[in-house]
């Protein structure tokens, strides 16, 4: 998507119109398929979870497929997958379970499999649902985040811890593989999340919130 083609896709007056433009590329589809569902409810969620599914079942189809560093890859998206299965589950297990969580979440990771997740989703005792997670894991350092999200908080600090430790991950693996894709993934990453910053403070000081706050929504 060039800035030609945003700028086409600005220029539409419906979202269905830019679900019309994009049908000839690879995630028309899934667009042209969500679109109604997601104007009747005013959520766009479940669009943007397709969306995932099949940016990684892609990802995973490329590393997989005898490129040079796939295995090495390979592994960092199915940690991807699996942190960001987790962040679902923190996020949506108050509210679904079974079936309609199942829908959330992304197959493909290496520590859990749907099957897992969706049994897990099921556990209303936090303590419960963490050591069901802790035993999947033989990271020190996952574990360690573990210990931190046994500890009851809002979505947006889950968020930030589980996105702190991937980065801290992708750091690590960044100088395992100097001479890879990793370090520019990294920085790529880690500059991402400085803009997000940005704009959390931006966003937060407009709102009047105090820097307490705000502090909880960086992630640092």
């Amino acid at each position: 998507l060039d800035r030609i083609t945003l700028d086409h896709l600005l220029n539409e007056d419906s979202p269905e119109r830019i679900v019309d433009s994009l049908k000839g590329r690879s995630f028309g589809a899934v667009l042209a398929a969500g679109i109604t569902e997601a104007l009747e409810t005013g959520s766009f969620a479940n669009i943007e979870n397709e969306l995932y599914k099949q940016l990684y079942a892609r990802m995973i189809a490329e590393a997989k497929d005898g490129i040079k560093g796939g295995y090495e890859f390979l592994g960092y998206i199915q940690m991807e997958i699996d942190l960001k299965n987790l962040i679902n589950l923190f996020r949506f297990r108050a509210h679904k379970a079974g079936e309609e969580i199942r829908e959330l979440l992304i197959p493909g990771g290496k520590a859990f499999t749907v099957d897992e997740l969706q049994r897990m989703s099921a556990i209303e005792d936090l303590n419960e649902f963490i050591d069901a997670a802790r035993k999947k894991t033989r990271d020190p350092e996952l574990n360690a985040l573990f210990d931190e999200l046994g500890q009851k908080r809002p979505v947006h600090e889950v968020e930030v811890l589980v996105t702190k430790y991937q980065l801290k991950q992708m750091e690590r693996v960044s100088k395992l593989y100097v001479f890879s894709v990793f370090p520019i993934l990294a920085y790529l990453e880690m500059k991402k999340y400085e803009v997000t910053n940005l704009r959390a403070i931006a966003r937060g000081k407009e709102y009047g919130l105090p820097n307490e706050r705000i502090q909880g929504y960086l992630v640092m």
